[in-house]
């Protein structure tokens, strides 16, 4: 898992280690648990406070300076998200350990790779070195007004960092985005998989028009397994199907296919 990432918003994916323990709403029908759970044949294998981390070689993490390398050769940078399958900020024996090299990585492939690091944790973002915060994306989940309100404003106190954004995925609420007009990118997306719950269009909608105004590049990513117009109510032309994640831009409204990316 890593080198060409099927996350629409990234280039690769990099994990420096696997486990995590669920801390918001947003956790609740946790892909990487599940596909953990799948991997190892063995329920919470690296999931909970007492769960041991599932660590990695010399060779996993070499991978990211082979990216780098391939980037500097074709004169284009790559993004590199971190981490699919943990928290980079996770208060966790692994993670305090190995979180310095992780850091060291950043630094040592910054020229050619923005790391793109997502944390739930965002009463932690003091644990990211300055040096590091200049050179990378500070991102923070927020799956609703409780989670945003709770999340945002301590990655806006955070200073330094390259780009500071928002991964509202799985959105699960509505969010006034007029709060945060200092943001520079937000991801929107609603849950696939099982349990997945309903995402109302008007939430994407409202990021839209509101990220606009705020001049934030706003990235719909997938619209998720159940679609729901602003009155609750299953969304016609997009019929429930197990499986289906609904991320073509193809097959939205025209006026929902925004993908940028910050400046």
């Amino acid at each position: 898992m890593g080198e060409g990432s099927k996350i629409a918003w990234t280039t690769h994916t990099f994990n420096p280690w696997w486990g995590c323990v669920r801390v918001s709403p947003g956790c609740t029908n946790c892909y990487a648990e599940s596909f953990d759970r799948r991997v190892s044949g063995v329920e919470k294998a690296h999931w909970g406070v007492d769960a041991e981390r599932r660590e990695f070689g010399d060779a996993h993490w070499n991978e990211p300076r082979k990216w780098a390398a391939a980037a500097r050769k074709a004169g284009v940078r790559a993004r590199v998200f971190c981490a699919s399958m943990a928290d980079y900020l996770e208060d966790h024996p692994t993670a305090d350990r190995l979180r310095p090299r992780l850091f060291d990585l950043v630094r040592e492939t910054a020229d050619a790779l923005d790391w793109l690091l997502l944390t739930k944790r965002a009463e932690r973002l003091d644990l990211v070195p300055m040096d590091v915060r200049r050179v990378a994306w500070g991102l923070v989940t927020a799956e609703n007004q409780e989670w945003a309100d709770r999340r945002v404003p301590l990655l806006l106190a955070s200073e330094g960092w390259k780009v500071r954004g928002v991964s509202y995925e799985p959105a699960i609420g509505p969010v006034d985005w007029y709060e945060y007009p200092e943001l520079d990118w937000l991801i929107v997306g609603g849950e696939s998989g099982h349990g997945a719950r309903p995402f109302d269009l008007a939430w994407a909608h409202n990021a839209i028009e509101q990220g606009g105004i705020a001049r934030t590049a706003v990235f719909v990513k997938q619209l998720g397994e159940v679609v729901t117009m602003a009155d609750g109510s299953p969304a016609a032309a997009f019929p429930r199907i197990r499986g289906k994640k609904w991320d073509d831009p193809g097959q939205w409204p025209e006026d929902l296919r925004v993908r940028e990316f910050p400046r």
